[in-house]
């Protein structure tokens, strides 16, 4: 957490036993995030930014 108390969205991929983690180089309030979706909450600008941009990376690792 940051002093803004904003938290980094890390992305985390599994293939086998092998995992990898990744930097979005995005940052949300931990209020704001749903585990079950792995999405933010809400129809903020920082909300529909933050999707977006997951939505971005998950469309690029189903494409390789």
């Amino acid at each position: 957490t940051d002093k803004k108390g904003l938290v980094p969205v890390i992305g985390r991929i599994s293939v086998g036993r092998t995992h990898s983690g990744f930097s979005t180089k995005c940052k949300t309030p931990l209020a704001l995030w749903d585990s079950r979706k792995q999405r933010l909450i809400g129809k903020s600008a920082m909300a529909v930014s933050v999707n977006q941009k997951l939505g971005e990376c998950t469309a690029l690792i189903h494409a390789r």
